[in-house]
C-alpha cells in the first residue's frame, strides 16, 4: 500500500493540470468600434478590479486576439483581477476575425495600425478611468513602440532588450524605460 500514495499524488497532479487546461476563461464582452474609412474593428474586454491598472494586449503581425499566446495571457491576467482588452487590428479588413497568410496582399499601413491602437487605448482609458499597461506579443510590440513614439501623452513602454536596436534606430529609445 505504500506505493499507492505516490501514484495517487501523481494522478492528482495530472488531473489538476488537465483541468487547468480546460477551465472556462472569464467571460469577455465583445466591443466593436468604427475605425478609419468606416471599417469596424472588434476587441474582447474582460472587466477586472477597478483598483488594478487595465491592460491592453496586442497580437502579433497578421494574427488576431484569438492567437493562443495572447488569449492565454489575457485569461491569466483577467483571472488575477486585471481588466484586459484584446483588440484585433483590422489590417484594412472590415470586421476581421481570422489570421492572414504571410503572402496575403497588405492593404493597410503601419500608421493605420498605430492609429487603431490609439483608438483602443483611448477607449480603455475612458472605460476604466486609468492609463493602461500595454503589452505586445511578437510584432505587436513593434506596433506599440510606433504608437508610443507618435503619441505625446502615451504612457512609457518598457522595451525588451530584443527591441532595443529597433527603438534606438527609430528614435523611440528616449521615450522608453
Amino acid at each position: 500500500m505504500a506505493s499507492a500514495a505516490p501514484h495517487n499524488a501523481t494522478n492528482l497532479i495530472a488531473l489538476i493540470i488537465l483541468l487547468s487546461l480546460f477551465t472556462a476563461p472569464l467571460k469577455a464582452e465583445l466591443i466593436e468600434l468604427d475605425m478609419a474609412k468606416g471599417i469596424r474593428a472588434s476587441a474582447e474586454f474582460r472587466q477586472g478590479n477597478l483598483d488594478a491598472p487595465p491592460i491592453l494586449i496586442l497580437h502579433g503581425f497578421l494574427q488576431t486576439r484569438e492567437f493562443f499566446t495572447v488569449r492565454r495571457l489575457a485569461d491569466t491576467l483577467a483571472e488575477s483581477g486585471y481588466s484586459v482588452l484584446t483588440p484585433t487590428l483590422t489590417l484594412g479588413i472590415d470586421r476581421r476575425n481570422a489570421s492572414l497568410p504571410c503572402e496575403a496582399i497588405h492593404t493597410h499601413s503601419f500608421d493605420q495600425d498605430r492609429r487603431e491602437v490609439g483608438v483602443w487605448n483611448r477607449w480603455l482609458k475612458t472605460h476604466t478611468g486609468q492609463n493602461a499597461i500595454i503589452i505586445g506579443h511578437s510584432a505587436g510590440s513593434v506596433t506599440l513602440v510606433g504608437y508610443l513614439g507618435a503619441e505625446p501623452d502615451a504612457p512609457v513602454l518598457i522595451v525588451p532588450k530584443v527591441l532595443a536596436v529597433y527603438t534606438a534606430f527609430h528614435g523611440y529609445d528616449k521615450r522608453t524605460a
